[in-house]
């Protein structure tokens, strides 16, 4: 009952229900910051202006709020990625694979050349039971109707189950 979580765009400003935004935590019980980090502080750590007594803390963690309230993590801030000249939030290609109907799990990791620039996304998808047998190229169809074409993944590569760490996120290093 003593803290707020606020899910917010790039502004500081909530967003509505079901969009992505930064997990932002609000409690008079919140640290100062980092200890002997004063940028990484003064990057994550705040005062609420409304309520001086009351601190922030982003957390860099990007999340929406669902119909039935639960908060859902979706992946990081600072996983964003710049592509032929394109910002791209892998969390928001995420989010789009997953409301596909067939698909039960999906995650999206950038695949870098050997200077370590990104050079493409890839997808990998878990389907549901019943969607068995969907192609990729049936996937990555839908997906153009939903994303600006510079944002569809390819390859989309179908998989029983993603590997998960025991924190149960994704392990995306064996995935990369």
């Amino acid at each position: 009952p003593d803290r707020t979580v606020i899910i917010a765009d790039e502004n500081g400003k909530a967003v509505a229900d079901g969009k992505i935004g930064e997990l932002i935590v609000a409690s008079r019980y919140i640290g100062l910051g980092y200890w002997g980090a004063p940028e990484l502080t003064r990057q994550a750590f705040g005062v609420d202006v409304a309520d001086p007594e009351t601190r922030i803390f982003r957390t860099g963690d990007l999340g929406r709020r669902r119909p039935d309230g639960l908060i859902e993590f979706v992946g990081r801030k600072d996983e964003q990625v710049k592509l032929r000249g394109h910002r791209i939030e892998p969390a928001e290609i995420e989010s789009a694979i997953i409301n596909i109907p067939e698909v039960a799990d999906a995650v999206v990791v950038v695949r870098r050349n050997e200077a370590g620039e990104p050079r493409s996304l890839a997808a990998y998808v878990v389907l549901r039971p019943a969607a068995r047998g969907m192609l990729s190229r049936h996937l990555a169809g839908m997906l153009q109707q939903r994303l600006p074409r510079f944002m569809v993944p390819w390859p989309i590569i179908v998989v029983e189950e993603l590997p998960r760490l025991s924190s149960l996120k994704v392990d995306r290093s064996q995935l990369a």
